[in-house]
């Protein structure tokens, strides 16, 4: 498996319904990602895009809080650095745009 092939953030619409999707990184094969609703993406989105929205450094990794699906417990994604800038110019192409929309 190539490294550079398989890292980045990813969205894809989850198996638990069409209002939900699963956000999580393809280099981190222990985690599953997390669940986020359609309008939290949508948010999200709007926050990035704001430059509101600033992940959390811890060294050479990053944290993104973004899923709602356990109000208690805010879903968080681990991801590089250069994960991150990749998905916000995805992000800014409009790569993601359809996942904001019901």
């Amino acid at each position: 498996m190539d490294g550079v092939n398989c890292a980045g953030l990813e969205v894809e619409p989850s198996g638990l319904g069409g209002g939900w999707l699963r956000f999580w990184e393809r280099a981190d094969t222990t985690s599953s990602g997390v669940l986020v609703s359609r309008p939290a993406f949508a948010e999200f989105v709007r926050e990035v895009r704001a430059g509101h929205l600033v992940p959390v450094a811890h060294g050479r990794l990053i944290v993104v809080t973004v899923g709602d699906a356990d109000p208690e417990r805010p879903g968080r994604v681990v991801t590089t650095v250069d994960s991150w800038r990749a998905f916000v110019t995805r992000l800014y192409a409009g790569a993601f745009d359809r996942f904001c929309r019901m």
